[in-house]
This record gives C-alpha cells, sequence and structure tokens, in this order.
C-alpha cells in the first residue's frame, strides 16, 4: 500500500525526534513524504519527497493548515496514494483517502484558559476529526483514554515510541562532583516554570544546580541565584550532552501528550523526579514522585535524590512504551 507521510506541520522538538527516529526505517517501505525545506537533509533517505519551499517557523498558523490542506490531496491524486499518515495533528478535509493522524498535542483536548489561536486550532482539530473520522495513534493509554472521552466512535489505538536518537550516546555515571538537574523543556504556561523558580531556594539549601533549556529572556519571572542556569534553545547533540553531565531530570508539566525527555530519562539511566500527574504515571514507573506544584513534596523529593545519589542508591526509571523503529513503523504502515 503506498503512504504519504506528512510532517510539514510538525512545530515541536518532541514530535520531530518521533519521526526522524522512524526514517531510516520508512525508507525500507513504500512512502511518499511531505515536508518544510528545512526538514530535507534530515529526509534524504526517502524515495519521494515532496518540499514545500516555506520556512515553518516563519508562517503563521492558519497559513501552517491552509497549506498542508492544499498539498495533500494533490499529492494523492498525482501518486495515487492509498493512505495518508499525518504528524501534525490535524486531518485532511479535502481526501477520501485513509487517514492515519499521529496525536502529539494534549492542548487541542485538555481544558485550559486558551488564547484565540489555540481555541481556532482545538476547533478546527475537533471539526476535521469528527468529519473525516481518522485512526488516531495515542503515545500513552493516558492520551488515548482522553481522545475517547471525546471521539467515542472513533478508531484510536496506542503506538510505542523510538528512542533510537540516544543508541550511540553514552550513559554516562550519575556521580559528580556537583549535582545537576536539567528541566529539558521550553517555557510554555501549562510546563510550570515559574513554580521552579518560586521555590529555587530549595536547589539552594540542598546544593543542587537546576539547569533551564530557554533563555532567561523567555520567562516574565526575573530571579538572581548562583544555582539557576539558563543554557538557551537546545538542538539535539547540545541536549544529550547537558543531560550526560547531568544527575537528573525534573518535571513539573500540567500535561504532556508524550514527553520526549521521559523517555530520554529511561534510556540514559538518568533519575527522573517529577510531579504526580497521570499522565506520568502512564509513561513511566519507578522516579521520584512530588505532589503537583507542592513545594513540600518537592523539597523532599529532591532530598531523596541526594540522599540516593551519595549512597549509589538511585532509583531509575523504566516505561513499557518503548519500541524499535521497525515495530512502529510495522504498526502505523499496517493500520
Amino acid at each position: 500500500m503506498k503512504s504519504l507521510i506528512s510532517v510539514f506541520n510538525l512545530t515541536h522538538s518532541g514530535s520531530k525526534v518521533i519521526f526522524e527516529n522512524l526514517i531510516g526505517e520508512l525508507q525500507r517501505s513504500e512512502v511518499v513524504l511531505l515536508i518544510d525545506y528545512t526538514q530535507k537533509h534530515k529526509a534524504l533517505p526517502i524515495t519521494k519527497v515532496y518540499v514545500v519551499n516555506y520556512e515553518l517557523s516563519k508562517l503563521k498558523w492558519l497559513k501552517k493548515h491552509l497549506i498542508e490542506q492544499i498539498f495533500i490531496p494533490y499529492i494523492c491524486l498525482v501518486e495515487k496514494i492509498q493512505k495518508i499518515i499525518l504528524f501534525g495533528n490535524i486531518p485532511v478535509l479535502a481526501s477520501k483517502v485513509k487517514q492515519v493522524v499521529f496525536f502529539h498535542n494534549l492542548l487541542y483536548i485538555e481544558k485550559y484558559q486558551a488564547n484565540l489561536s489555540q481555541n481556532i486550532n482545538k476547533t478546527i482539530f475537533r471539526i476535521l476529526v469528527s468529519l473525516k473520522k481518522p485512526y488516531l495513534v495515542a503515545q500513552s493509554k493516558y492520551v488515548q483514554e482522553k481522545l475517547f472521552e471525546i471521539f467515542s466512535t472513533i478508531h484510536i489505538c496506542q503506538s510505542k515510541t523510538s528512542i533510537e536518537h540516544l543508541k550511540q550516546r553514552s550513559k554516562s555515571s550519575n556521580i559528580c562532583s556537583s549535582i545537576n538537574i536539567i528541566y529539558p523543556s521550553y517555557p510554555y504556561f501549562y510546563k510550570n516554570h515559574a513554580f521552579l523558580l518560586e521555590n529555587i531556594s530549595i536547589f539552594e539549601k540542598l546544593g543542587i544546580n537546576l539547569w533551564l533549556t530557554c533563555e532567561r529572556s523567555d520567562l516574565s519571572e526575573h530571579i538572581e541565584s548562583p544555582y539557576l542556569h539558563f543554557t538557551g534553545k537546545l538542538d539535539g547533540d547540545s541536549l544529550i550532552h547537558f543531560y550526560s553531565n547531568s544527575q537528573g531530570i525534573i518535571n513539573t508539566s500540567d500535561f504532556e501528550s508524550l514527553g520526549m525527555y521521559l523517555l530520554e530519562a529511561v534510556g540514559l539511566n538518568k533519575p527522573l523526579i517529577s510531579c504526580d500527574k497521570a499522565y506520568v504515571k502512564s509513561i513511566v514507573e519507578d522516579f521520584y514522585q512530588f505532589k503537583h506544584l507542592n513545594k513540600h513534596s518537592l523539597n523532599r523529593a529532591l532530598a531523596e535524590f541526594k540522599n540516593d545519589l551519595y549512597s549509589n542508591s538511585l532509583i531509575l526509571p523504566k516505561s513499557s512504551l518503548i519500541g524499535s523503529p521497525k515495530e512502529i513503523v510495522d504498526h502505523i504502515l499496517n493500520i
């Protein structure tokens, strides 16, 4: 079956990593690819590639949707496509071809205070899914159940995730002269960077350095501390370097469709210090838990982590959601 895979509307690093981990396996199948020109060098193994000559980051959100909605029906007609696989959440209206949608944006289904463009995005997603009834692929049981609450008559399945990008990386020791914890996340409102900044005194008291993968100017809070550090935005290799020099990964997000860094903690044998939200427990097990946005609980979790670090008895996370690229590609191409 000839398939069209669209990764044109990918905007988040986690979803891009998920796709890039599958490229090597996808080239063994009969697929056509739709990308924006900034992704071209990463997609060369695929037999046939359509490149949209726009840089995604410079397009308004509505144009991103319109370009995909126009180009995909055209490619389906020219290439005689039998299945569309979309990595950008939104189904295509003007196509009768079977559609499989990788869902990785919980902002479309969670209840929260949204701005105008977010509300329009959410509405477009819900309308198109209801009209086209695509196969939805969730990356965790938590997300699958959330989707079922809204789309009870649509086929929704769960897929594993590859962490192939960590395959050649050494799993460095967690023992170090200083203790470093990294939060590898852009400071969207639901990531709760403000909670960590408000409680930087906990890190100071315990002698733990907190590293944030953003610029200081990205945050509205301006807090100075010798234990607070900013890396700026990191590419894949730079992020892995910071992982290697960190003793743990922290997470305070309200919700995640997957949270690639949760699986990266597993792949790199790094302790995870995380809030106890349901989505985390559906992705990983065996981690240092604290009650969500509770500073006293955070303090206890960090203190336990520090004690275990020095006694060489760290709790290391595990996950059943990690799969091989072949296993995942076989699954999505056979839906």
